[in-house]
């Protein structure tokens, strides 16, 4: 290895250089500290003012980028390894908080990879079987829905269309009429939707034209997510989809957003919500009003926040109207 060569990892040293003891202590004490883990116990509209910072460090601040959807998520950096604690034996405690913010969560993550992927144009699908051509169980039923992409992925093809890309969810219902299977997706644009529902060769097709709002496309994924949630307990995300999706961009940022901003943030939201989020993410816009929230049980607050990139409603509708 010459002179100015760059060392490359495994080149030039026998080990990798080790991560100083004190470094090491201090990255596991801010992980040990932070709320994030513990964001089922914040669940309270109202609180104390002082608890947003007695006993806070700072809040760490996650960022998810998704398509022209950004959300923001705020916890606590504890001073203490007490209320960490503290946090923790709620949680074991209300397990059942716990489990409807992992629920969440993995909506959060379906509405996220849908912003990240698609938009104006592109295809909202629901598939429904005849009676007589009801498949025997979900097996059956993903064995259908499989071929229907099949035979979309090679239409695209002769078209020279793009790769295909999708999302679905497979919904079943039981009732008086015995059980029944249907299917919802997204699908991405290009192919005219009469080509597309052509397709379905087991019953009914509705397709409608995915036109972006305020949130993106966060309503379809809603309406996914929601009819599939009592499935989506049992299973690790609750639907499929394509390979060549792009991920949301997650990142974290612990000196993002201050105590003193925090606090401002919790006493008087309308007034001071869209001067800091302006400031902190220039070039977007508030959709809802964020949300503070507090917990019974330790300090700190919990913040989320919704943005939308401020020229996307008005390049969509272009988009829409001129395809």
């Amino acid at each position: 290895m010459g002179a100015g060569d760059p060392i490359r990892e495994g080149e030039g040293f026998a080990n990798p250089i080790p991560i100083p003891m004190g470094l090491r202590s201090r990255r596991r004490e801010q992980r040990m500290y932070t709320a994030e883990r513990y964001a089922a116990i914040f669940g309270e509209e109202t609180g104390e003012v002082r608890a947003v910072r007695e006993g806070v460090n700072g809040y760490r601040v996650k960022t998810v980028r998704a398509g022209d959807t950004l959300e923001i998520e705020g916890y606590a950096i504890w001073n203490t390894q007490r209320t960490a604690a503290e946090a923790r034996r709620q949680s074991e405690k209300h397990r059942e908080q716990v489990q409807a913010v992992n629920l969440r969560n993995r909506q959060k993550h379906l509405r996220r990879l849908i912003n990240s992927n698609f938009g104006a144009g592109d295809l909202l699908v629901t598939l429904t079987y005849g009676w007589e051509q009801q498949p025997a169980d979900e097996k059956a039923a993903g064995k259908d829905l499989r071929a229907f992409l099949r035979r979309i992925r090679r239409q695209r093809e002769k078209l020279g269309l793009p790769e295909l890309k999708y999302i679905y969810t497979t919904e079943v219902t039981h009732g008086g009429l015995g059980t029944r299977y249907h299917h919802h997706l997204i699908l991405n644009g290009g192919m005219p939707r009469e080509a597309v529902e052509a397709v379905w060769r087991k019953g009914l097709i509705n397709t409608r034209i995915a036109r972006p709002d305020g949130h993106g496309l966060s309503g379809w994924a809603h309406y996914m997510a929601k009819r599939k949630a009592t499935q989506m307990k049992a299973s690790k995300r609750g639907f499929n989809c394509s390979r060549n999706l792009r991920k949301p961009k997650i990142t974290t940022a612990d000196h993002k957003l201050s105590v003193r901003r925090m606090r401002e943030l919790a006493e008087d939201m309308e007034g001071h919500g869209a001067e800091i989020f302006g400031k902190l993410y220039p070039g977007y816009v508030l959709t809802e009003r964020p949300e503070v929230k507090w917990s019974s049980w330790v300090t700190g607050v919990y913040l989320s926040a919704r943005l939308i990139r401020m020229d996307a409603i008005e390049r969509d509708w272009m988009r829409l109207t001129t395809a």
